[in-house]
């Protein structure tokens, strides 16, 4: 019995904490449907070898866009980011998709850069 005491004597305390509780998920809420309408696209760099029916092509960096939003987005180039402030861009990349592509929700797709091919083919992007 003293609990529920204890509960009524600082009813306000308690109502305060649960529409607090509310406001924060409704907040979060919101903030979720948001991010959801938002365009990004997830992009993985991986290296390796394609297959071609019973051998293995030349050594390539492999790249996979996939779209986990709700709103389609349009690939317009194919390029890789290095650590050094450089971009790789190859107009003449391999790939699943023809670019400019417009990626559905939900869907992915792969280019490709074979290795000697990427050779000098680099440009500065640090004063961008």
């Amino acid at each position: 019995m003293t609990f529920v005491k204890l509960i009524w004597g600082n009813r306000e305390w308690l109502f305060s904490g649960v529409g607090a509780i509310v406001a924060l998920g409704f907040v979060h809420f919101l903030r979720s449907r948001f991010d959801k309408k938002r365009r990004f696209i997830e992009v993985v760099l991986t290296h390796g070898c394609l297959t071609y029916d019973h051998h293995l092509g030349p050594p390539s960096f492999i790249v996979e866009a996939r779209n986990p939003g709700t709103e389609s987005v349009t690939l317009n180039a194919f390029g890789v980011r290095l650590p050094n402030g450089h971009a790789l861009i190859s107009p003449n990349a391999g790939g699943t998709v023809p670019l400019p592509y417009d990626l559905p929700s939900g869907k992915n797709c792969m280019m490709w850069l074979e290795v000697h091919d990427s050779r000098g083919t680099t440009q500065t992007t640090r004063d961008r």
